[in-house]
């Protein structure tokens, strides 16, 4: 190829990059792709002048290599302006151009292959994104087995200086530049793989990959540091339901070190009151809380594990996947992981210690989670919060405790209720009076337990342990009412059928308020008789429900003959009541509980 050739081909590939680079951000809304379709017309002219070169050559030369990285950039611009199948084919195209393992065309041939993986997994077609993207994988692998010569950073393809077929190879700035590009590469395709196999049903090779793809981003010296926390925050959680802590603990404590020095760069930056800034120090902050929310997460699901190893005496966690330990070997993260066990806790102070370090991360996400910003997610972690105290309260074997445990529940949930509007917040209130509900029955059903353990001593009931009792009753009916309440329509009517996602939650508390008013204790008799009434009607309403609705029959399948049961015995209780009534009764001495 002449120079003159080659000079033109250069400034026309200069100015290709430079629109897709630096302009094509900066473009209008109502022209988004005004910059790529213009980089696109002179990769075209590019294209016809190697082409027409090419035809006149009877090998592959600097114009064969320089015609897959063109086509490459042109199936790249084709897919991000909406054009798929016009990109597939030309990403095709740029496979085909060249061997993939020259260090010329190696680094087309990946983009091209990483391109095509993305082009058929935003089709849906998993399977074949796969294919590609595992092609991508043996390319680099075969190259770095096989091939000892640097690989050629694609703009350096084009420089003028370069003589027909050289190749770049040595220690020199382009050689380097060439070296981190293909590992660059390989790192991506890593990454996109993790998200194909968990797309095709193979979560446990998802998490290698995902893994694999951040220790890589530890030993490359760009990566985006908040985004790589979040990550590493993420991964944990997919270990947790497999009870793998160690692993979960380790990710967690990467993301914070990450994080930790991340925050030491924005302190040390020269401008803190740049936009810029500003929006990094927001962003830190937020990928923060979120991180938080993570340590809080494994704290409660290890209390929650530990609890049912204990229920049942299982001996050890189930085996873990084929994943094993995971490490980062570029991290010492002794410190950090120290601050909470990978193991499950056996007793209350053990299991104390996961709790304490779980709530300071909770009170962490709280700082940046405020109702007032972030009202949303400010209740979810207030009601993680609760559920902290919940797998906590387990291990405490004494009574009274457990009641304060269950108050600090309802006094982190119910002022929520005042602050949130039903017309926005409707599906977030639901489940707050749904949990408030259980709380409250909860609590009751502990006084019960600790006056029967007084019955035991001799202490009979007392007004006031029967008054307290009654009031938590009441509030958990409360509450399971204003649920019920949000379901029905401006005249008061449940719909034919509830959503399917709704039908356990409302026949369950249906079989609350069954339990709650059969359980109040009245001295009257009159009231008494209109509890166990109404403890009838909502043990019928799940009966009728269930007759009616299979699903619903489905949905209490363990309930619902405690359900027919209950209905057919209350009803001689309602007998024995209206018989004292009808004798002139208008107490009863039965208050035991």
């Amino acid at each position: 190829m002449d120079a003159e050739t080659q000079a033109s081909i250069y400034e026309k590939f200069q100015k290709a990059m430079h629109l897709l680079e630096v302009e094509s951000p900066k473009d209008p809304e109502e022209e988004p792709y005004k910059s790529k379709y213009a980089a696109r017309d002179l990769l075209n002219e590019i294209k016809f002048q190697l082409e027409r070169h090419i035809e006149q050559s009877d090998v592959i030369t600097e114009a064969g290599h320089q015609l897959a990285a063109v086509l490459f950039y042109l199936g790249y611009i084709s897919v991000e302006t909406d054009e798929p199948s016009a990109g597939e084919q030309l990403l095709e195209e740029a496979v085909r151009a060249a061997p993939a393992l020259g260090p010329c065309t190696v680094l087309s041939t990946l983009n091209a292959l990483n391109q095509l993986g993305l082009v058929w997994s935003r089709r849906g077609e998993h399977n074949r994104s796969q294919h590609y993207l595992q092609t991508a994988e043996t390319v680099y692998q075969k190259y770095k087995e096989q091939v000892t010569l640097k690989p050629v950073d694609l703009p350096d393809l084009f420089r003028p200086s370069r003589s027909d077929g050289e190749e770049k190879t040595d220690d020199s700035k382009e050689g380097r530049s060439g070296l981190t590009k293909l590992e660059e590469l390989h790192t991506l395709t890593l990454y996109y793989l993790a998200q194909a196999f968990n797309n095709v049903g193979e979560p446990v090779k998802a998490a290698l990959y995902c893994h694999n793809t951040l220790s890589r981003q530890l030993d490359s010296s760009s990566f985006d540091r908040v985004e790589w926390a979040l990550n590493s925050a993420t991964l944990s959680q997919f270990y947790l339901p497999k009870q793998m802590f160690r692993n979960a603990r380790h990710h967690l404590a990467a993301a914070i070190q990450v994080l930790n020095q991340y925050s030491e760069e924005l302190d040390a930056a020269p401008d803190k009151t740049s936009e810029q800034h500003l929006a990094n120090v927001e962003r830190f902050r937020h990928r923060e809380a979120d991180v938080a929310r993570c340590w809080a997460k494994l704290g409660q699901v290890l209390l929650q594990c530990s609890a049912e190893r204990l229920v049942t005496s299982s001996p050890s966690p189930p085996a873990e996947p084929s994943t094993g330990q995971l490490f980062f070997r570029q991290l010492e993260l002794g410190d950090l992981e120290k601050q909470m066990t990978d193991t499950p806790v056996r007793d209350f102070e053990e299991a104390r210690k996961v709790f304490l370090c779980a709530q300071r991360w909770i009170q962490k996400a709280k700082q940046y989670y405020t109702l007032e910003e972030h009202a949303s997610d400010h209740v979810e972690v207030v009601r993680e919060h609760s559920q902290l105290f919940k797998a906590l309260i387990f291990f405490e074997s004494d009574l009274d405790r457990q009641c304060k445990m269950y108050k600090r529940r309802v006094d982190l949930l119910e002022p929520l209720l005042a602050e949130l509007n039903p017309t926005y917040y409707l599906m977030v209130i639901r489940q707050l009076q749904y949990e408030l509900a259980e709380i409250y029955s909860d609590i009751a059903q502990c006084k019960v337990e600790l006056q029967r353990d007084r019955d035991k001593r001799g202490q009979h009931v007392t007004a006031h342990v029967v008054q307290k009792i009654n009031h938590l009753a009441h509030q958990s009916i409360k509450y399971f009412d204003l649920f019920l309440n949000t379901l029905k329509d401006s005249e008061g009517h449940y719909p034919d059928k509830f959503e399917e996602d709704l039908t356990r939650p409302v026949l369950i508390a249906y079989f609350h308020l069954g339990h709650l008013y059969n359980r109040l204790m009245e001295i009257e008799l009159k009231p008494k008789l209109a509890n166990v009434q109404k403890s009838i009607a909502a043990y019928q309403f799940i009966i009728d429900y269930c007759d009616r609705v299979p699903l619903g029959a489905e949905k209490m399948a363990e309930e619902l003959s405690a359900c027919r049961e209950m209905a057919r015995l209350l009803p001689t209780k309602m007998d024995r009541i209206r018989n004292a009534i009808n004798d002139g009764g208008t107490v009863t001495t039965d208050l035991t509980v």
